[in-house]
C-alpha cells in the first residue's frame, strides 16, 4: 500500500496487448514470468478470510469468518499468525478494513440491537468506540492515514452522510451532511462524493476546488496522494466513463484511454501521479483489461495471463501494479499476478485445490496480500516481498 489511503480498499503465457497508438502505450509481447514466490497462508478462525489492508510492516488487516458464519475483525503477521482484535459489548460481528503504518486499524462494528459503530484498534488490539454525530445511531469507519485521522459516515453506511472525520483524539466533525467519503491523504485532505459530484475538502470541512469536465453528466472521486492529486472517474454526455487526475489546484485533466475503450476505471495512485486501473476493451462480450496511466496520463494495456480479461487492484511508490489475470481463453481461471514498471507480468499462481487467487494490496516492500478461492471458502494469503531476476531485466 502506498501513501495515499483509498477505500476499496495463473499459468505463464504471452501477454494479450495493443499497438501503441493515441497515448497508449505498447506492452512487451511473451513478458510473463511464472515465479516460484513462496506463498504464507493466513491462519483462519474456521472459515473463510479476506484481508483488506496491508501496512509497510506486513501487518495485514481483515476479516475471519467463524464457523458460525460470523465474521470478527482480525490482524495477522508477516508469518501469517492470527489476532482476534477486541470487541466492543454486545457486538455480533465486526469487519476491519483499514490499517496504517503504525499498525492502529479501523473498522466497523455491528451489534445485537442492529446498529453499526465506526471502531479503532491500537496496536495492542484494544478497542474504541468512535462515536458518532449528535442526532445519528450508526456509524462506518472507512479509512485511516498516518496521522491517526479517520474518515467515515455517522450512518450505516447504506445511504449517503453524514461524511465525517474523526482525528487522532477521537473528536468528530462534519465533512458534508450530503457526502460519501472515499479517500484520505496524509495531510488531511479529503475526497469524495456529493450526490453525482466528486468533491474535495480540507479537514475542517471546507470545500475545496475540483473542476468538471465540460460535458460531464456525473463524476467519482476515489483518492488523491499527498502531492494532493486526486483521481477518479467521470461520465459524459456521449455515454462514455473516462479515467480523470484532478492536480493540486483541482484542474481536471481526463487521461488516455486504451484503443476502442469506451469505459475506464481507476482503483489506486502512488506518489508519483501514476495510476492502476482497468479499461472494457472491444469486442461483444467486453472483457476488462488491467491499465496504468503514467505521470503524463498516457495508458499503458497491461494485457492477461493468455486469458481474456485482467483487473489491477493496488499500485506502490516504485509502479509496480498488483491484481488477477485469466490464464486461459477457455476458461475464467484467474491467477494473482503482478506487473513491474517495465510491464513485465508475474503470474504468482495459486494454493493447492484452489479454483482462482487475486492479489489485492501491495506495499513498498513489495510484500503483497490477497486470497484464493477454494470450492467451499476462500484463505487469505501473503506473498513476501521476492523480486524475480526476470522482472529487474528489461
Amino acid at each position: 500500500m502506498n501513501t495515499v489511503r483509498t477505500i476499496l480498499r495463473g499459468s505463464a503465457a504471452a501477454v494479450l496487448a495493443f499497438g501503441s497508438s493515441g497515448g497508449v502505450l505498447p506492452t512487451p509481447a511473451g513478458a510473463v514470468t511464472t515465479t516460484s514466490t513462496p506463498v504464507v497462508v493466513l491462519e483462519s478462525l474456521g472459515g473463510s478470510t479476506y484481508p483488506n489492508a496491508l501496512n509497510e510492516h506486513d501487518l495485514v488487516a481483515g476479516i475471519a469468518y467463524l464457523g458460525d458464519g460470523s465474521a470478527r475483525a482480525v490482524r495477522w503477521d508477516r508469518t501469517g499468525r492470527i489476532t482476534r482484535l477486541d470487541r466492543l459489548s454486545g457486538e455480533t460481528s465486526s469487519a476491519a478494513v483499514d490499517l496504517n503504518d503504525a499498525g492502529t486499524a479501523v473498522g466497523t462494528s455491528a451489534g445485537e440491537n442492529g446498529h453499526t459503530r465506526a471502531v479503532r484498534w491500537a496496536r495492542d488490539g484494544t478497542v474504541t468506540d468512535l462515536g458518532t454525530l449528535p442526532g445519528e445511531v450508526d456509524s462506518t469507519a472507512r479509512v485511516i492515514n498516518n496521522r491517526g485521522t479517520v474518515i467515515g459516515e455517522a450512518g450505516n453506511g447504506l445511504s449517503p452522510g453524514p461524511g465525517v472525520l474523526w482525528d487522532a483524539t477521537g473528536a468528530i466533525t462534519e465533512i458534508s451532511p450530503h457526502a460519501t467519503l472515499s479517500g484520505l491523504n496524509n495531510l488531511d485532505v479529503v475526497v469524495g462524493n456529493e450526490g453525482a459530484v466528486a468533491r474535495k475538502w480540507d479537514r475542517h470541512g471546507n470545500r475545496l476546488p475540483l473542476d468538471r469536465l465540460p460535458d460531464e453528466a456525473w463524476s467519482v472521486a476515489r483518492g488523491i496522494n499527498d502531492r494532493g492529486t486526486a483521481f477518479g472517474y467521470a461520465g459524459t454526455a456521449d455515454g462514455r466513463q473516462h479515467t480523470v487526475r484532478w492536480d493540486s489546484e483541482g484542474r481536471v485533466t481526463v487521461l488516455r484511454a486504451l484503443r476502442d475503450s469506451t469505459r475506464s476505471t481507476p482503483v489506486e495512485i502512488d506518489p508519483h501521479d501514476e495510476i492502476a486501473g482497468f479499461a472494457v476493451v472491444s469486442g461483444p462480450e467486453g472483457f476488462s483489461h488491467a491499465v496504468r496511466w503514467d505521470e503524463n496520463g498516457r495508458a499503458r494495456d497491461l494485457g492477461t495471463l493468455g486469458g481474456r480479461q485482467s483487473m489491477s487492484n493496488d499500485i506502490n511508490d516504485e509502479g509496480t501494479v498488483v491484481g488477477r489475470a485469466d490464464v486461459s481463453p477457455r476458461s475464467f481461471e484467474s491467477h494473482a499476478v503482478r506487473w513491474s514498471r517495465t510491464g513485465r507480468a508475474s503470474d504468482l499462481g495459486t494454493l493447492p485445490g484452489a479454483t482462482s487467487s487475486t492479489a489485492t494490496q501491495i506495499n513498498n516492500r513489495g510484500t503483497i496480500t490477497g486470497w484464493a478461492a477454494m470450492a467451499d471458502h476462500s484463505r487469505a494469503v501473503l506473498w513476501p516481498a521476492v523480486r524475480p531476476r526476470s522482472e529487474t531485466t528489461p
